[in-house]
């Protein structure tokens, strides 16, 4: 049973591998080898594990010798395999992924559309708020569409973080200055982030109070599904430390915010602001995943954000306002090969009872389950 559960790992890496090599161009290469380089990390993960429940010290020692030679020689063995299966899989990330996938590269190409797409969607946001029909936005996104909503997030608040004149109360700072204590615990536990995300809350309605025709800032709620923002390292960047200082830069908005001057606003003449990266001070971002096994089972594109978009201030053991949830989309084996798409689903199986994943999004999004 192990051997064959190698040989399936090893044909799946070997689609994966290919698709990469028969790549239309280069903005599609890049994200066909991040899909790859997912795959290659549960790979190794799930070949280890298969032996974790041994106690014989062979098996201990297969275990290692294993993860040595999966380190060495993976690429080597994709390579001689790849000229057995052929091109397929092509189809499939085209399938998925489709035009937005250039959006993660800025190339020559690609900016001009890109900036059309931000625009549209921001003008969508601002025209929905300018009908002062609604007491809060809930921006929701899935798959690639959850990097371009939250590009279009954040440039959204670029234009309007000074609550379009309106300042700060001094209700308002208290309430800043509870959300930053709490960030500074450094504390990760389920009780921290409903205190922190009850601030949130708080400050969202006290920044909105005395606005009439429209809110000053609309956006309640961020609702992540399905998405690879949780390889934003290696998906948005050239590596890891380039994505460290572009949080420190308060280029990428984490959540909590980056301080400033100890703060998540700043003073301006005699006025009190939220700085270009305090997005995630008013707004709550829940994270919905389908946690992967076996590569092709559950959503292997997703996983947790929370441990990559947390300031940076405290380093990687502190305070994510990120609530990451983790559904299960189905309990059937052939219902669990990759759910990517399935976060919406509810089918006639599920007769009247709410399936996991249906409850979980309701809740994300303040609605009953009745």
């Amino acid at each position: 049973m192990q051997a064959l559960w190698v040989l399936l790992w090893i044909a799946t890496f070997t689609i994966l591998f290919l698709v990469w090599n028969t790549a239309a161009d280069d903005s599609a290469k890049g994200l066909n080898n991040i899909c790859y380089s997912c795959a290659l990390k549960e790979f190794k993960h799930s070949v280890a594990s298969m032996f974790v429940l041994e106690i014989d010290p062979m098996w201990r020692f297969i275990q290692h010798a294993v993860n040595s030679v999966l380190s060495i020689l993976s690429d080597q063995i994709l390579n001689v395999l790849a000229l057995i299966f052929g091109g397929v899989g092509m189809k499939f990330v085209t399938r998925y992924f489709g035009d937005v996938a250039r959006y993660v590269q800025a190339k020559p190409g690609n900016i001009k559309v890109r900036q059309a797409i931000r625009e549209n969607g921001i003008k969508l946001l601002e025209d929905l708020n300018a009908t002062g029909k609604y007491d809060q936005i809930i921006l929701v996104g899935h798959s690639l569409g959850t990097i371009v909503a939250y590009d279009i997030l954040n440039h959204l608040w670029a234009r309007h973080n000074k609550l379009n004149g309106q300042d700060l109360t001094d209700k308002a700072i208290q309430t800043l200055q509870g959300l930053e204590n709490i960030a500074s615990t450094q504390c990760e536990r389920e009780e921290t982030n409903k205190k922190y995300r009850k601030k949130q809350e708080e400050l969202f309605k006290e920044i909105n109070r005395q606005c009439s025709d429209q809110l000053a800032w609309p956006i309640s709620h961020f609702i992540t599904l399905g998405s690879p923002l949780t390889h934003a390292d290696f998906l948005m960047f050239a590596n890891e430390s380039v994505f460290t200082e572009r949080k420190k830069d308060r280029e990428i908005p984490t959540a909590p915010p980056v301080l400033e001057g100890g703060h998540f606003w700043y003073k301006e003449g005699d006025s009190k602001h939220l700085h270009h990266g305090a997005v995630f001070a008013p707004t709550r971002w829940t994270n919905i995943y389908d946690k992967s096994s076996f590569i092709i089972l559950g959503d292997i594109i997703s996983g947790p954000i929370a441990p990559h978009f947390r300031t940076v201030k405290y380093g990687e053991e502190g305070f994510s306002s990120v609530q990451d949830v983790n559904v299960t989309i189905s309990q059937r084996f052939l219902r669990r090969i990759f759910t990517h798409t399935a976060y919406w689903t509810w089918s006639k199986k599920y007769k009247d009872k709410v399936p996991d994943h249906i409850g979980k999004l309701r809740a994300a999004l303040n609605l009953p389950n009745a």
